[in-house]
């Protein structure tokens, strides 16, 4: 394997996002760490926005996935003059068991991942009523909402098998340590 393959495969690992913490603590910054697992931000688009209702200064961190996260944050957790950094994890809890409580906490949504935060119901009718500007108490509201309700039942019907078989496929990983990809 090439120096430049060796590179490109080494981006990935838990310890790039370690570094970047790294690098901003020893540039003295304040404010709040957060380290994400979702690719290109998709999960800092959810988090943030909540983040800066109680803190002004914050940095995200892109692990790239949940078992990196976790392994950032075991790395940060070894070292003891990081304990001063105000630090926030974030993780989905796909099919997973949920995880032991863990310090500094993790927080791990209850769901299998942050999109489900996205496509309830309750968030569709606030797009409608906020961007679309149509009134709850409207047939048009109602409509939207109800044919909103059929499309996810039967994304999830569809669903319900897939879902089913990579439960399994993450149970056999959990219960065997085996890749199952």
């Amino acid at each position: 394997m090439s120096s430049l393959e060796e590179l490109r495969k080494s981006r990935d690992k838990a310890q790039v996002a370690y570094h970047e913490f790294v690098l901003h603590t020893r540039e003295g910054k304040d404010g709040l760490f957060c380290f994400f697992e979702g690719e290109r931000g998709s999960d800092n688009a959810y988090y943030v926005p909540r983040i800066k209702q109680f803190v002004q200064s914050y940095y995200p961190i892109n692990c790239k996935g949940k078992e990196r996260v976790l392994k950032v944050h075991q790395l940060i957790r070894n070292h003891k003059e990081y304990g001063k950094y105000q630090k926030a994890f974030f993780v989905d809890r796909d099919f997973d068991p949920p995880l032991p409580t863990l310090d500094p906490p993790v927080f791990e949504t209850p769901c299998y991942s942050i999109e489900n935060f996205y496509v309830s119901t309750k968030v569709f009718a606030e797009i409608v009523k906020n961007t679309f500007q149509l009134s709850e108490v409207t047939v048009d509201f109602r409509a939207c909402i109800e044919i909103f309700s059929k499309r996810q039942e039967e994304f999830h019907q569809a669903a319900g098998l897939f879902n089913a078989w990579y439960a399994c496929l993450i149970d056999i990983r959990n219960s065997t340590s085996q890749q199952t990809g």
